[in-house]
C-alpha cells in the first residue's frame, strides 16, 4: 500500500509532462503553418498590390510591371508571367485591363481564404499555450507537492529509524540487566541472540550458540523431549513452556524453566520469538523433597502384600506422578474378610501433595474399618462419604467390591470412579458402571450395591483415572487401554497390572498418579502356575 501511495505523485508528474510534450508538438506544429501562410499571405498581396497600381495607373507603369513580375516570381506563380508579358507589349488594350483585373481578383481571393485560416490558427495557437501554461502550472504544482511530501516522507522516516534505534538500544540494555537468560529466535525456530547470562552460565561463544548450538548443553535425558517440545510451539504458534536441565560451564547441570511467546505482524504471521530461561534449581529440588515425602507415604499407605489363593490372584501397581505437584492420593487395596471372600477399594483424591496422601489413608482405612461390620459395598461408601462430610476432606473417587472366590461371584458399587473392566478369557471386554457421585459432595450418594460374575480365566480391571488421562483425552485413553489389554501376552497376562502401566507409559512416570488393581479368578490349570508368582505387589 505504502508503494502504491508513493507511485500516484509520480504517476501524475509523467502524465502532466506528457501531455504538455503533446500540446508542445502540436502548437509547434501549428506555428509552423502559420508562418508558413503568413508568408504566402505576404507573398500574394504583393501580386494583388502590383496589380491593383496597374489598374489605377499609379507610378510609372514599367517599374510597376517590373515590380509585378518580381512578386509573381517570387510566389512561384509562372503561369502569371504569359499574361504580365501581353499586358507589357499592349498597356492600354482592353486585353491587357481584363487580364490586370483576373491577376487581381485571384489573389485578392487567395488573400481572402489565407486571413480565413491565419485568423483560426492564431485561435488555436492562444488555446494552446493558454493550455500549456495551465498543464506546465499543474505540473509544476504536482511535483512540489510530490518534492514535499517525499521531504516529509523522508524526515518521518529519520525520525522513525532514529526512535526504532533509541528504543532497541533502550531494549538492549533492559535485556542485558534482567536477572534471566533472555532469547530471540526466528520466525523458523533458530536463535539469532542471547543476552550475556547464557555466554556467562554456558561458557559458549556466540558463534557456537546461535542457531541451534544451544541445544548442545541440553542434560542428554533432557533433549528430546525439549526439542520436540519447540520444535510444536514453532510449527502451531502456541507458547513453548517445559522445564529441563542446562550444562554449567563447570560441568554441572541445574535445572531451568523455558518460556518463549511468538511476536506477530499485522496480518498474524509470526515475524520472531522472544524467551526466557529461569533458573529454577532450588525449587526443583525442594520440589524433589516433596515428592520423596509424599510418594513414600503414599506408599507405605499401600498394602504390603496382596491375597493369593489356588481361587484368585491380586495384582496390583502404583505409580506417582511426574510432575511433583501432581503427586496426589491414589490407592488401591485388597484384603480377605473371610474364607474365600475379599474386599477391594480403588480411589483417587482430588488435589495433590502429602495433603491429599493424608486424605487418601483416612478413606482407604476407613473402608478397611466398616468392611468389619458391613457387607454391602453400597453401604460401606455411604458411610465412608459421612465420614468425609464430618471431618470436611476433599473430594474422593472410589471403587468398593467384594469378591467371592468360590462362586466368581462380584459385588460392588461405584462413587464418581471410572469404570471397571473384565477382561474375559475369550478376548470380550465389558464394563462396571456406577451411578453414584463422588465423596465428600453431598451429604447422602444413595450408591446402589451392582453384582457380576467372573467366569475361570476372566480378570477384573479396577484403575484410577491417571492411566486413561495421560495423554489429556479421555475417550483415546480409554480406547487405548482396552487395546492394551487385547494385547496382553500370557506371560504379562499373569503380572497384568504392571503390563497395562509400561505398555501405557512405556516405562515413564504419567501426568497424574496411577493406581491399578486387577483379580483373576483362577481354576485348577492357572492354580499351578500361581506358585510362581509373587504375593508381593508391584509398586514400583
Amino acid at each position: 500500500m505504502t508503494k502504491l501511495k508513493d507511485l500516484a505523485p509520480k504517476t501524475a508528474a509523467l502524465l502532466a509532462i506528457l501531455i504538455v510534450a503533446v500540446i508542445a508538438t502540436s502548437l509547434l506544429a501549428t506555428a509552423r503553418a502559420t508562418n508558413q501562410a503568413l508568408a504566402r499571405y505576404t507573398e500574394l498581396r504583393a501580386i494583388a498590390l502590383r496589380t491593383n497600381d496597374l489598374l489605377l495607373a499609379r507610378g510609372n507603369r514599367t517599374e510597376t510591371l517590373l515590380a509585378l513580375r518580381n512578386a509573381a516570381d517570387a510566389a512561384h506563380e509562372p503561369d502569371l508571367l504569359p499574361a504580365i508579358e501581353v499586358i507589357a507589349a499592349a498597356p492600354n488594350a482592353p486585353q491587357a485591363r481584363t487580364l490586370e483585373l483576373a491577376i487581381r481578383d485571384e489573389a485578392s481571393k487567395e488573400l481572402s481564404g489565407l486571413f480565413a485560416r491565419l485568423t483560426e490558427q492564431f485561435r488555436t495557437i492562444t488555446l494552446i499555450s493558454s493550455l500549456s501554461i495551465a498543464l506546465i502550472a499543474l505540473a509544476i504544482v504536482v511535483f512540489a507537492n510530490y518534492r514535499n511530501a517525499s521531504l516529509v516522507a523522508l524526515e518521518r522516516e529519520q525520525r522513525r529509524k532514529a526512535l526504532h534505534e533509541h528504543a532497541a538500544s533502550n531494549l538492549r540494555g533492559l535485556i542485558q540487566a534482567i536477572p534471566q537468560i533472555v532469547w530471540i529466535c526466528d520466525a523458523h525456530g533458530r536463535v539469532r541472540f542471547f543476552n550475556d547470562r547464557w555466554y556467562a552460565f554456558t561458557g559458549q561463544h556466540e558463534a557456537g550458540a546461535v542457531g541451534d548450538g544451544w541445544s548442545a548443553v541440553l542434560h542428554p535425558d533432557d533433549r528430546a523431549r525439549t526439542l520436540a517440545a519447540w520444535e510444536h510451539s514453532v510449527r502451531s504458534g502456541e507458547p513453548y513452556e517445559i522445564e529441563y536441565r542446562l550444562r554449567a560451564a563447570d560441568g554441572s547441570y541445574r535445572w531451568f524453566f523455558g518460556r518463549g511467546l511468538p511476536e506477530r505482524d499485522a496480518d498474524g504471521k509470526i515475524v520472531q520469538w522472544f524467551g526466557t530461561c529461569t533458573d529454577i534449581d532450588a525449587q526443583h529440588e525442594q520440589m524433589e523433597s516433596v515428592r520423596r515425602v509424599a510418594d513414600g507415604f503414599a506408599h507405605a499407605q499401600l498394602p504390603e502384600r496382596l491375597p493369593s489363593t489356588p481361587r484368585v490372584h491380586f495384582d496390583a501397581t502404583y505409580l506417582a506422578a511426574e510432575d511433583v505437584a501432581q503427586v496426589g492420593g491414589d490407592w488401591y487395596d485388597a484384603f480377605e474378610i473371610d474364607d474365600e471372600r475379599y474386599v477391594f477399594s480403588v480411589g483417587d483424591v482430588t488435589g495433590h501433595g502429602l495433603e491429599a496422601a493424608i486424605v487418601m489413608s483416612r478413606v482407604r482405612q476407613a473402608i478397611v474399618a466398616l468392611a468389619s461390620v458391613e457387607s454391602d459395598p453400597g453401604t460401606i461408601l455411604e458411610k465412608a462419604n459421612r465420614v468425609l462430610r464430618v471431618q470436611g476432606e476433599n473430594m474422593v473417587t472410589a471403587l468398593c467390591g467384594i469378591y467371592d472366590a468360590t462362586s466368581g461371584r462380584v459385588w460392588y458399587a461405584s462413587a464418581g470412579h471410572p469404570p471397571a473392566l473384565i477382561l474375559g478369557r475369550d478376548g470380550a471386554i465389558r464394563e462396571l458402571h456406577g451411578d453414584a457421585p463422588p465423596l465428600g459432595i453431598v451429604d447422602r450418594i444413595a450408591a446402589n450395591t451392582l453384582t457380576d460374575v467372573l467366569q475361570i480365566g476372566d480378570r477384573l480391571i479396577c484403575y484410577t483415572d491417571g492411566i486413561v488421562e495421560n495423554e489429556r483425552n479421555l475417550i483415546e485413553g480409554e480406547a487405548r487401554l482396552r487395546t492394551v489389554l487385547g494385547q496382553l501376552t500370557p506371560f504379562e497376562a499373569q503380572e497384568c497390572a504392571t503390563a497395562v502401566r509400561e505398555r501405557i507409559l512405556g516405562g515413564k512416570r504419567g501426568r497424574d498418579d496411577i493406581a491399578i488393581l486387577v483379580i483373576t479368578r483362577l481354576g485348577l490349570v492357572e492354580a499351578v502356575a500361581i506358585d510362581a508368582l509373587p504375593t508381593i505387589a508391584s509398586n514400583a
